[in-house]
């Protein structure tokens, strides 16, 4: 049954964000060429800001609640509503600090307006999470998976509509972004009250908050350290390079993420079985297989996109993009090594090793930093993209080292049961 339900969630959502993304890839390759490499940057910088934002507002309490009600099924219901006023204070703070380092810090007249909007966003996160966490503690992902359908067709449909309306503006697209977001929430929103019943309501419990938030303080550290590690080489080649080498960037790792949405999958799918089950040699021992049979393959995916991708590039977006084809040969290997680091994630969010995955995350994206800070301005958009695999394989290498090392030392045994460290 367990089996059964992990593997209809990773199609459910493995089909809605292919088709998410098939659509969005096809999309875009229509708003880079239009736009070029200039104004396609403007449109990538800003949605990266605004994303590590929409991380704070989160911070942790994602991973956190589903951990703690995948261990308590009888009062699930009463957890989430205990846990919502958290939710909302932080992202309340995430969306002023958001508007306000982008007033007095951010560098043109063109993005200030795009963030402002896309900033709006961060207000309706808790309720994005809200609705996500409880389908994912339930198993049933298939609701998170239409939603997503319903946010590519409003997007779509209305950026369509503001276009006939206004002509081609890069307002347009964040318009088009945010209406998508909210349609989406409000379709999780009345799903989670007709499948569950559910009644929303904000239930102040300071000592359970306070248990959470120790939980999802962790969490949320190194849910910010990894989102930030991913999107600093985009923020750090605007300020740099200009928004013309965030665009052959983008391009680059627009690509990359169709691969990415199978592996998120999979780790999704996983976590509230793994969280249940870690303890035990027998399901460690078969998820590693699993996982490393799924590497090999994708290696052998990686080393066919590293023949084709200048055909490809050239194909889709132009000659306009043709540096694109260099950085995609180099991204693409960001994947085999984040499917086969899906292993020791799990081990270790599903154990309580908070300060040590502090450590492990944050040693990588302080090389990334320092040997980016060097290396762009003297290679631009290449030195982003080899940076990003050296610090991708110091994390996957400390995961998986620690994954190994913690889970013979505290789960030694198949009786043992589930460690609090």
């Amino acid at each position: 049954m367990v089996k059964n339900k992990v593997i209809g969630n990773i199609a459910y959502l493995v089909s809605s964000s292919l088709i998410t993304k098939i659509v969005l890839f096809l999309f875009y390759i229509y708003v880079a060429r239009i736009l070029g490499p200039n104004g396609y940057g403007y449109i990538s910088s800003s949605t990266e800001y605004v994303g590590l934002f929409l991380i704070f507002a989160t911070f942790g309490l994602q991973m956190a609640i589903v951990r703690e009600a995948s261990r308590n099924l009888d009062n699930q219901i009463e957890l989430f509503n205990k846990i919502l006023p958290a939710r909302f204070v932080f992202s309340i703070i995430s969306f002023v600090f958001c508007i306000t380092i982008c007033y007095f810090l951010y560098w043109d007249t063109v993005n200030f307006p795009l963030i402002m909007i896309l900033a709006i966003m961060v207000l309706l996160q808790p309720l994005e999470d809200h609705c996500y966490s409880f389908f994912w503690v339930k198993q049933e992902l298939k609701f998170v998976a239409f939603g997503e359908l319903v946010k590519i067709v409003v997007y779509i449909g209305s950026f369509i509509l503001l276009n006939v309306l206004f002509g081609l503006q890069l307002t347009n697209l964040v318009i088009s972004t945010l209406l998508g977001f909210l349609c989406s929430i409000l379709f999780k929103m009345k799903w989670l009250k007709r499948r569950y019943g559910y009644q929303y309501q904000f239930i102040i419990d300071i000592p359970y908050i306070r248990k959470v938030f120790y939980i999802s303080f962790y969490f949320g550290i190194v849910s910010i350290i990894y989102v930030y590690s991913l999107k600093i080489d985009i923020q750090m080649l605007n300020v740099i390079c200009g928004s013309t080498e965030v665009g052959y960037y983008s391009v680059a790792w627009q690509m990359v993420q169709i691969g990415i949405v199978f592996i998120q999958s999979l780790s999704t799918s996983l976590f509230p079985n793994s969280v249940q089950k870690i303890h035990l040699r027998s399901f460690r021992m078969k998820l590693l297989k699993y996982i490393t049979y799924l590497t090999f393959f994708v290696i052998l995916c990686a080393l066919l996109a590293t023949f084709l991708s200048d055909s490809i590039i050239k194909l889709l977006y132009g000659t306009a993009y043709g540096n694109s084809a260099l950085l995609l040969n180099l991204l693409v290997w960001y994947l085999p090594m984040r499917l086969f680091a899906v292993w020791g994630s799990q081990i270790l969010e599903s154990g309580a090793w908070y300060k040590k995955r502090v450590l492990i995350y944050i040693t990588p994206l302080a090389i990334n930093i320092v040997l980016n800070y060097i290396y762009l301005p003297l290679y631009g958009a290449q030195a982003a993209a080899v940076i990003a695999l050296i610090s991708n394989f110091i994390l996957v290498s400390l995961i998986t080292i620690f994954a190994f090392i913690y889970s013979k030392k505290y789960y030694s045994n198949e009786d043992c049961k589930m460690v609090e460290v």
